[in-house]
């Protein structure tokens, strides 16, 4: 389950910007005034990646410490997006658009993974990075890390 936090406002999204290792390094460590949908995709990825090895516990909302969405949350309210706090209402708010195939995937989009053998699939929250990576707080490794989908 993946969707569209922020609304793509050109036919043709930008390319994801990913190094050797898949970490999707964003150098926007700024917002600038009247950001275009690339500048504020870009600074949640900043903001993100600067939350790399923060240690993952169950409810924290950061900046010190996340769950996973705690951390996705946190990301995107730097940008003025308010996203629901749990995996499951992020997962299917309607608010935003819902992406059908993992291949229209784009670097800045929300994904929601099911973990739990139960009746929804949002369990898991994280941020793509491009090239098949994402960035989430993982509760098995502990901490803010970047992994493959």
């Amino acid at each position: 389950m993946w969707c569209r936090a922020i609304s793509r406002t050109t036919p043709r999204p930008f390319p994801p910007r990913c190094s050797s290792s898949g970490g999707g390094d964003s150098t926007q460590d700024h917002l600038p005034e009247n950001p275009t949908r690339t500048e504020k995709i870009e600074y949640v990825i900043y903001v993100a990646q600067n939350q790399l090895g923060k240690p993952y516990v169950y409810a924290a909302n950061g900046p010190s410490s996340y769950d996973c969405t705690g951390f996705t949350k946190y990301c995107f309210k730097q940008i003025g997006v308010n996203l629901q706090r749990t995996a499951l209402n992020q997962g299917y708010d309607e608010t935003y658009t819902k992406i059908s195939s993992i291949s229209d995937l784009r670097r800045g989009d929300l994904v929601y993974l099911n973990t739990v053998a139960d009746a929804d699939l949002s369990d898991h929250a994280g941020i793509y990075l491009g090239a098949g990576y994402f960035i989430h707080a993982s509760s098995g490794q502990h901490k803010v890390v970047i992994s493959t989908l």
